[in-house]
């Protein structure tokens, strides 16, 4: 009877997962060791986002909408490459790159913080932030940015999840599913970095991909760490247990999302994954590999700083679930953090404030507000002072 059980749910599982990964890409099977690209959709983003050095980047003189909330929101990308400001980026006393909270995503253009900073003194705020950014892509584009003689001041903006980012080579093993975006990293050789260029610098890349799995492999320690431990294979059963509280939930969802029409059931569980992904990360501020790559990373942009006579800044936004978790491990590493640089953690200032007040309830886990962008450019003023 045991047998006859475990063939039963073996099979059950089997074609659960063939079913329910159509409607969420965080269920994965041996299937996605190489997945199959929308050759319609891969030509769109080389055409729109793809960057040899980058991985992707905005390009210059081009405008985006997106959902946010309850509206759509515009965004407009200058002649330079940097987000829109009011004021004239020619005479921007600041520049910033980041990620998406340095983009300020789900915000028009007015209320970003470099926006509200540009207010604050006077100057335009130069805003290079792309989303999805780790600070090795941030800092290898502050390497090639246009910016003002006059400028003064460099700020690196990034989430704690940054940690993460810094060692993913493929986002796929990272973010299941996020099968176009490879980018170059970063690794430690004899106590220094060593830059390893992203695998594609060429359409057809993706074609060969089976032939250079082994080294992309090699390269990204979240195949081993993540995607191997989330993959389903046979037994199914076996990794079904394994994972049981996160795959129950996303069983259950799942399947009840087929019956009733609604979209807020994949909210859920994107904020359910979004949640167990900040999690790990908060994790990595206590493994010394991780915290040293970060390290010599702050290093090197401060190096680039003085070079180009910029005094540099380091922002560090919470995410949402950042900032209900009990762990605040980034907190401490950057409280003792020997640098060069003036250390600015919204952590504490974040969490004086009612939460709702400061997050957009959007899909992506929770994009800074209007009235959380002006609390952080309040931060950087009070920390600055312009010539």
């Amino acid at each position: 009877m045991i047998i006859i059980a475990v063939i039963f749910f073996e099979i059950t599982l089997y074609f659960l997962v063939k079913n329910l990964k159509k409607d969420f890409k965080w269920i994965i099977s041996e299937d996605d060791e190489i997945p199959l690209f929308d050759k319609k959709a891969l030509k769109k983003f080389f055409e729109k986002s793809f960057d040899y050095d980058l991985g992707w980047v905005r390009k210059p003189l081009t405008k985006g909408i997106e959902k946010a909330k309850n509206k759509l929101i515009t965004f407009n990308i200058d002649k330079f490459g940097s987000r829109k400001s009011n004021l004239d980026p020619s005479n921007a006393k600041i520049v910033s790159v980041g990620d998406s909270y340095t983009f300020c995503r789900q915000v028009e253009d007015h209320e970003t913080w470099q926006n509200s900073l540009s207010k604050l003194t006077g100057s335009s705020v130069l805003n290079y932030g792309v989303g999805n950014y780790g600070i090795d892509q941030a800092i290898l584009r502050f390497n090639k940015v246009h910016i003002p003689q006059d400028c003064e001041y460099a700020v690196l903006g990034f989430v704690p999840e940054t940690i993460s980012r810094i060692q993913s080579y493929w986002k796929h093993y990272l973010e299941f599913g996020n099968t176009f975006a490879f980018k170059p990293k970063f690794e430690i050789n004899n106590n220094s970095l060593r830059l390893i260029p992203q695998y594609v610098d060429a359409f057809e890349k993706y074609d060969l991909l089976k032939n250079n799995l082994k080294h992309i492999k090699s390269k990204d320690r979240f195949y081993k760490h993540k995607f191997l431990r989330h993959k389903f294979r046979f037994p199914y059963l076996f990794y079904f247990l394994k994972n049981f509280r996160f795959y129950s939930y996303l069983f259950y969802f799942l399947i009840k999302g087929r019956f009733i029409k609604t979209t807020n059931f994949h909210n859920k569980l994107f904020n359910r994954v979004v949640k167990q992904n900040l999690k790990e990360s908060q994790i990595l501020y206590k493994e010394q590999k991780s915290t040293e790559l970060l390290k010599k990373l702050i290093n090197y942009y401060e190096t680039i700083c003085k070079e180009k006579k910029l005094k540099p800044i380091i922002l560090i936004m919470p995410q949402l679930h950042d900032l209900k978790s009990t762990r605040m491990n980034h907190s401490k590493f950057f409280l003792n953090l020997k640098t060069k640089s003036t250390i600015i953690d919204m952590t504490n200032i974040f969490k004086s404030h009612e939460i709702e007040k400061l997050y957009i309830d959007d899909f992506y886990g929770g994009h800074l507000s209007f009235f959380a962008n002006k609390l952080v450019a309040k931060a950087i003023y009070s920390k600055i002072s312009i010539k």
